[in-house]
């Protein structure tokens, strides 16, 4: 029997460079994930509010840089993600400003998913 990813976002990444304050890896987005559940049966599409939570999820994990989001200063989305789809993750992040900066690109940089930066901040 096939195994499932039902019940989860992005299962693991492999973490490609980390330093404290960036950190660039590989996310597999897996063909069964909760994230297409009705977004959209014909043609499933991983939605903008996934991409953005899997970035602050592991910005946290990797960064310490905590969830709570102050400020979206700007995002853009600029391709859609598919099941299966391998994704490279950039991440760059200014602590004494709380500036979290991202991109999502395919493996090779192309194409840009999504990019963007936002203001993090100590949860209220």
């Amino acid at each position: 029997m096939p195994q499932s990813n039902k019940g989860q976002g992005i299962p693991s990444e492999i973490v490609l460079e980390k330093t404290d304050t960036s950190l660039v890896l590989e996310i597999l987005v897996p063909p069964l994930s909760d994230y297409f559940d009705g977004h959209f049966p014909q043609f499933p599409v991983m939605p903008a509010v996934a991409e953005f939570g899997e970035v602050i999820r592991l910005a946290d994990r990797y960064l310490g840089c905590g969830v709570n989001v102050v400020r979206i200063k700007r995002i853009k989305f600029s391709s859609i993600i598919r099941p299966g789809t391998r994704l490279r993750v950039e991440l760059q992040y200014k602590c004494p400003i709380g500036k979290l900066s991202f991109k999502i690109t395919g493996c090779s940089g192309e194409p840009v998913y999504s990019s963007g930066s936002v203001i993090l901040g100590d949860t209220p």
